[in-house]
């Protein structure tokens, strides 16, 4: 979580409990648009923490960074398999 999200941990707690519901919402058809569409919403809105993950990862452990950065790129692929299930 980025430094500059207010109340951090309780950020943490909620992105968790709503990757949760998401997971949740797509089990069932009744469901799946919406959990489809919030699971788009959270994979954007947790984008800018994986940068910032990433750049802090780099500070520390310059050899693993690319594992971070290869990271990036699966965003967009779980935004297009969220995609799928709005159909």
């Amino acid at each position: 979580m980025p430094s500059y999200v207010p109340f951090h941990l309780q950020m943490v707690y909620i992105s968790g409990i709503v990757e949760m519901l998401c997971g949740l919402l797509l089990i069932f058809p009744q469901t799946q648009k919406i959990g489809a569409y919030l699971s788009i919403f959270l994979f954007i809105a947790v984008f800018p923490a994986n940068i910032e993950m990433a750049r802090k990862f780099y500070e520390v452990h310059h050899k693993y960074f690319w594992l971070t950065v290869a990271r990036l790129p699966l965003q967009i692929v779980l935004i297009w398999w969220a995609y799928q299930f709005r159909k």
